[in-house]
């Protein structure tokens, strides 16, 4: 086996431990108890009723109830879709591939690491809330714009905006992410301008219909 293999196995499993077990013994927290109360009235039947003054959107509400219903009403399958945002957001970097060989051999390595031992990120990834979801949705968002940068083209861009809409179905605060947006494309004006946006406009239609209709 080799040693990358290897480190792989090890990073895996520890995202994996570090994150589930004993992932039920905390009290719940009051926004866990809410956003339980949420989960519960979606499986009994009666739906979500969203209002932007008090709560979030519905995705993270639906995932509680997904898992309610394959793992039982618990601690833990109300953590349990957070737990997994955080296990999944850990390993991530291990499965990309870079252009800079360095990083791609040594700097992934050392991010998924930094990933799997974030105090906030480990905290949030065993509380039943938006965050960790949140943040990996963000990741996948933020890596799909990065690959229509870097190869100038728009064959990612379905990708991209069906995970940026799902952001918006999770929590409002993806507004701020918009200016950051803006501040990567400013920076990258270059790449964009070699983009051939004439030649893809069935993509971007089919993208834009996509992320509307989530």
């Amino acid at each position: 086996m080799k040693k990358r293999h290897l480190v792989i196995i090890v990073i895996i499993v520890l995202a994996i431990l570090l994150r589930i077990i004993f992932l039920q013994l905390r009290p719940l927290h009051s926004d866990e108890s809410v956003n339980y109360y949420f989960a519960k009235n979606i499986l009994d039947g009666f739906g979500f009723s969203y209002n932007p003054f008090n709560y979030h959107g519905p995705f993270y509400f639906y995932l509680i109830a997904f898992s309610f219903f394959y793992l039982g009403i618990s601690e833990f399958s109300l953590r349990f879709p957070a737990a997994l945002a955080g296990i999944i957001l850990s390993i991530f970097p291990l499965f990309l591939k870079f252009k800079d060989k360095k990083f791609d051999k040594i700097g992934k390595y050392i991010a998924s690491i930094f990933l799997l031992i974030s105090p906030s990120i480990l905290y949030y990834s065993r509380y039943s809330i938006h965050e960790s979801i949140f943040i990996l949705f963000s990741f996948l968002f933020m890596y799909y714009l990065t690959k229509i940068l870097e190869k100038k083209n728009l064959e990612y861009l379905p990708f991209a905006l069906i995970y940026l809409a799902v952001l918006f179905t999770i929590k409002e605060t993806v507004i701020i992410l918009l200016p950051v947006i803006v501040v990567i494309c400013a920076y990258n004006y270059k790449q964009i301008k070699k983009i051939d946006f004439k030649g893809n406009i069935t993509i971007i239609m089919i993208s834009l219909l996509i992320f509307f209709f989530i």
